[in-house]
């Protein structure tokens, strides 16, 4: 496919500091209609992406999801660039068994993230 991914991504992009609840973040989700929450550091540099898979991991495990902070969610983040084309996002999809990926221009910021939904509608489209 010769899709680039920038015109795929969602460039709105929702994010919480990582002193936030998991709580807060599902119900930005919740508001917002999204799969995915990126986590800021103290910086507003990306370190982590939350989706509802998490938030029903906890709450299957019986944790209070309003004592989780989202610090606890702090891994490398998965990135693609803008610039790839869609199957390099597929690629990282299936490596990596994910759903979602953050997406950063050739400076490295972050300008979007992408998912497996989105994806999809290129194939149908």
């Amino acid at each position: 496919m010769s899709v680039s991914i920038k015109e795929v991504m969602i460039k709105d992009i929702v994010s919480l500091p990582l002193n936030k609840t998991l709580l807060d973040a599902a119900n930005e989700m919740n508001t917002h209609s999204i799969g995915s929450i990126v986590i800021l550091d103290t910086f507003s540099k990306p370190i982590g992406l939350i989706t509802p898979f998490d938030v029903i991991e906890h709450m299957l495990n019986k944790r209070d999801i309003n004592e989780i902070l989202l610090k606890s969610f702090e891994k490398p983040l998965i990135v693609v660039n803008e610039n790839d084309k869609v199957t390099a996002a597929a690629i990282k999809f299936l490596k990596y068994n994910i759903h979602h990926l953050a997406v950063t221009n050739n400076n490295g910021d972050l300008v979007g993230v992408i998912s497996t939904y989105d994806l999809a509608k290129v194939i149908v489209n």
